[in-house]
């Protein structure tokens, strides 16, 4: 072969071996950019010269890393929407922060008995649109052993029973136990009877007319050591600033009977806020303790639009279980009001437990609920019942 010819196949050589390196350089880049795009887990990095591709140097292993970091980002990024959605995902990740990366988000963790007899059980204000068999779903367990528990029959559940209830670890934000232990929603039920199984009673004194009998009461509370709870009106506290100092200083609980006794369904919205604050007010301020969270409806009139606007106020009705009649009519005997508290079924023995739990109706300003007083504590100690706070009757 001339020396001619061996020159331009060596000059071939070069030119096409060149070109395709360059092809090949040219379709690995084309190759990089596809799948930088669709996010493929490719990545290529020439090797140095004098470089075993075995092996991955330090400065190879970090590039690696920063890209599959790189490329995870990328695939995570949402497009640009704005200041709004740029606040939005701000906000979603001081919360995430904030929140315990153990703890699942949508559920709750409530807080159980603080005693060894309440702990593992939490308490709610059952209404009759609530579903018994999602409420023991909640807590793990079933209906019949909720009644159980809280000393019922079926027949015997109605709305305003505060139920004890197996206290769930967590309970899920979307189950009905939540919705219905919400503050909101629990401010809003009216107590008709305090929970069960504790052979447990509460009394209850009206206190927004006269004052008689009020110190010989206050009296015999102290001496018997009975735990009585007062709900007052704001004229009551104005006229009789001793009696209520006497009885907070007693260690009584005092809440919120409205300032001047009104039928509140009858009563504009604004009249019924300004008829709870008020009496709060004189009552903070004779007491230094407010009447909150709960207050009694002058004459027990109230509806739902009432019980809302309480609620709002920061006030839960309490009803009564069993009226004593002691105000009613043409002033009734102490015998008479001793009967109708310790025998509200006609026929059938307190010891059948129906005053369980019971909170009793009483008036401030009535002497023969006065005289009557030592006969009910005695009889219903002998029947084996604590008489109780109303706060006490409502703990687990």
């Amino acid at each position: 072969m001339s020396s001619h010819n061996q020159i331009w196949i060596e000059s071939d050589r070069k030119l096409f071996g060149s070109h395709r390196q360059r092809v090949l350089q040219l379709f690995l880049a084309c190759l990089l950019s596809i799948s930088s795009a669709l996010g493929w887990p490719f990545q290529w990095f020439p090797p140095r010269q004098n470089e075993d591709v075995s092996e991955a140097t330090p400065d190879r292993s970090f590039r690696m890393k920063m890209s599959e970091k790189s490329r995870s980002t990328t695939s995570r990024q949402k497009p640009w929407r704005g200041r709004r959605d740029k606040q939005k995902r701000a906000g979603k990740e001081t919360a995430s922060e904030s929140a315990d990366p153990h703890e699942p988000q949508d559920r709750l963790t409530l807080p159980t008995g603080e005693n060894s007899e309440s702990s593992g059980f939490i308490v709610m204000v059952y209404d009759a649109s609530d579903s018994l068999s999602a409420l023991a779903r909640s807590c793990s367990t079933t209906p019949q052993a909720i009644l159980s528990l809280n000393r019922l029959r079926y027949e015997d559940l109605r709305s305003g029973q505060v139920l004890r209830l197996p206290s769930p670890q967590v309970v899920e934000t979307t189950s009905m136990l939540s919705k219905v232990l919400a503050p909101h929603e629990q401010l809003q039920r009216e107590i008709w009877r305090g929970v069960r199984g504790k052979r447990a009673v509460a009394l209850t004194f009206d206190a927004g007319g006269e004052a008689n009998g009020a110190r010989e009461l206050l009296a015999y509370l102290r001496d018997a050591e009975v735990p009585a709870t007062f709900f007052v009106t704001g004229m009551f506290v104005r006229r009789y600033p001793e009696i209520v100092r006497e009885i907070a200083a007693q260690g009584h609980s005092i809440h919120n009977h409205s300032w001047s006794h009104p039928y509140f369904t009858k009563i504009e919205p604004t009249a019924i806020r300004e008829e709870l604050i008020k009496a709060d007010e004189w009552v903070t301020s004779v007491t230094g303790r407010s009447t909150r969270p709960y207050w009694r409806p002058p004459f027990g009139d109230r509806n739902r639009r009432v019980l809302q606007l309480a609620a709002e106020c920061g006030f839960q009705s309490v009803y009564w279980t069993l009226d004593s009649l002691d105000s009613y009519g043409d002033h009734p005997s102490a015998e008479s009001i001793a009967q109708r508290v310790l025998s509200p079924l006609r026929g059938r023995p307190p010891e059948e437990d129906f005053l369980d739990g019971a909170i009793i109706l009483l008036h401030v300003g009535e002497p023969a609920t006065v005289q009557a007083l030592p006969t009910i504590v005695e009889r219903l100690r002998q029947y084996g019942y604590r008489l109780v706070s109303l706060r006490e009757l409502l703990e687990p």
